[in-house]
């Protein structure tokens, strides 16, 4: 296949592969578990940020709903939801306080992978990445985790 003089294929194992600072763990459940382990896996790895990917929409919502009935007065997790079925307005403030975050409370952000594409985090850390739905490709899994 050529693609012109102006472009180098690069090939190479390390391609599509999540960086060596990056520490993976797997946590097997049934469809009905999905949520319970998300749970789980916030409360027992504290960080000031954590992003939950999903592959849809309806997906963002059904997290989102489940871990704020679950702290219903939000002294846990600050959940904000980030998808394109919100106003842009709506995304931009969740981002922000995504970012700034709550004293005391862990900000989660339930997103689509449209989170995954290349945001700064104004140099702030995020903590923990969970897949909660897994990617449609290896290079959609590094970005999210990456």
């Amino acid at each position: 296949m050529e693609f012109g003089s102006n472009v180098n294929v690069v090939l190479g194992p390390g391609i599509h592969r999540a960086p060596m600072t990056v520490t993976e763990k797997i946590i097997e459940s049934t469809i009905e578990e999905k949520e319970e382990k998300v749970m789980e896996a916030l409360r027992e790895g504290k960080t000031e940020r954590t992003i939950v990917f999903c592959n849809t929409i309806d997906n963002v919502r059904r997290v989102e709903n489940y871990l704020k009935r679950r702290d219903r007065r939000g002294s846990m997790w600050n959940v904000l939801a980030y998808h394109s079925g919100m106003s842009k307005e709506g995304m931009k403030r969740n981002m922000e306080e995504f970012v700034e975050g709550k004293e005391g409370v862990e900000s989660v952000l339930i997103s689509t992978d449209r989170a995954g594409r290349g945001f700064d985090f104004g140099g702030k850390e995020v903590g923990h990445v969970v897949v909660y739905d897994w990617p449609r490709s290896k290079a959609e899994y590094v970005r999210r985790v990456g």
